[in-house]
């Protein structure tokens, strides 16, 4: 094979700093100078083990990028009226896709357009659905003792199994959209190996003119031959389920009731199936964590988003009473949790609202009134008497 570039021309070998898809997918560069197989192994370990470790030692760049890709995806299926949650790749688990893409490795791995980082497809996500359902949880059409409603259900989730049907009758579109799964932070990669002991016979076993041939038999005596490969060792992904646009109203109430069931089911097969590649020997199982660091970091971005859609266009002094107001109802229900920002939230008040309209002030004063307690000397109550004497009713 020549050169795949003009006479003269070096060929390209950038790090995966540029990019870790491109140069994954575009510049292999253990080639030997013919491009007709790979360079020689050097006593650093094999060619195709060099190329992976470029990805095993990068550095974790920002990931704001990621958090705000996923907010997007996560206003979209809120305002669908879909549900999503994060789920961590699970301790000693190990996850890849896309390993049947081309590629020199042997494995392919699928990197995310834009985003540069390993994803799952929506795809993806939706046949290990499927297939946790039918399996598992006895939703599958041969299944004898499965009710005719669960099988409706089934094929109200997913669509009709023969999208070809003749007369297109029994057609139909599923009613649930899954999203890409995209990871909230840069994920860990590392090198992986898979070791065939019988490459010869899955090449050649069912080769009618090699059968009976010693290297067309499955047995011992063959050589195994190490393949590296890239996975994912470490990650946070936001998977993300929504009604189709364009359904019925009653549709999209029957999916709310179902969300919290639909929720769970989705979160067990990931748990005990998983996603991807290898699934058999224990790869991709991911688990729900919402106390990690990521996930706690990017509810709090979602609801600041949120709040910020809230308060556009509202006047400033509305937006303080409904922080006080949140802060008073968190105060309820844990008063040790919010207390402190409660008072700090009514001392500033106190001191910004001589300025605002006496409407604003009765408000705040109604705010102050529902926390007071006779007798308390503490600091929260304190606050709450001082703005009670400042803007009472009919006094500036």
């Amino acid at each position: 094979m020549k050169l795949p570039l003009y006479n003269g021309v070096d060929f390209p070998n950038p790090k995966p700093e540029v990019g870790k898809g491109l140069v994954f997918n575009r510049f292999f560069g253990e080639w030997n100078n013919n491009f007709e197989k790979l360079a020689a192994d050097t006593n650093h370990g094999s060619s195709k083990q060099n190329f992976i470790e470029q990805f095993e030692t990068l550095e974790n760049p920002a990931t704001g990028y990621l958090q705000q890709f996923a907010l997007k995806q996560m206003a979209l299926v809120e305002s669908l009226g879909g549900i999503w949650f994060v789920a961590q790749l699970q301790e000693n688990a190990v996850f890849i896709t896309g390993t049947c893409n081309p590629h020199p490795l042997e494995n392919g791995f699928l990197w995310h357009p834009t985003l540069d980082n390993p994803y799952v497809p929506g795809s993806a996500v939706k046949g290990l659905f499927r297939s946790w359902l039918e399996t598992e949880l006895g939703y599958g059409a041969e299944a004898s003792a499965t009710p005719d409603e669960d099988r409706a259900d089934l094929k109200r989730y997913f669509g009709s199994d023969s999208k070809s049907n003749e007369s297109g009758k029994n057609s139909q579109v599923g009613e649930l959209v899954f999203f890409d799964a995209i990871p909230i932070a840069s994920p860990a990669l590392k090198a992986e190996v898979m070791t065939p002991h019988m490459g010869q016979y899955y090449l050649n076993g069912t080769d009618k003119n090699e059968v009976g041939k010693p290297d067309a038999v499955p047995a011992d005596w063959h050589n195994p031959i190490p393949i590296p490969m890239l996975v994912m060792s470490k990650g946070k992904f936001l998977f993300s389920v929504a009604p189709r646009s364009g359904l019925a109203d009653d549709a999209k109430n029957t999916l709310a009731e179902e969300w919290p069931s639909l929720a769970i089911a989705l979160q067990n097969s990931l748990r005990y199936a998983g996603v991807g590649a290898k699934t058999a020997t224990g790869f991709g199982r991911f688990t729900v964590d919402e106390e990690s660091k990521e996930s706690t970091a990017l509810v709090k971005a979602w609801r600041k988003k949120q709040k910020e859609i809230a308060n556009k266009g509202k006047p400033k002094e509305q937006i303080i009473l409904d922080e006080i107001a949140e802060l008073i109802e968190r105060w309820h229900t844990d008063r040790g949790a919010a207390n402190d920002k409660l008072n700090s939230a009514l001392r500033e008040a106190n001191k910004i609202f001589i300025d605002y309209g006496e409407s604003y002030q009765s408000m705040l004063y109604e705010l102050a009134e529902s926390i007071f307690i006779p007798g308390d000397k503490g600091k929260t109550n304190k606050a709450a008497v001082k703005i009670m004497k400042a803007f009472a009713p009919g006094e500036k």
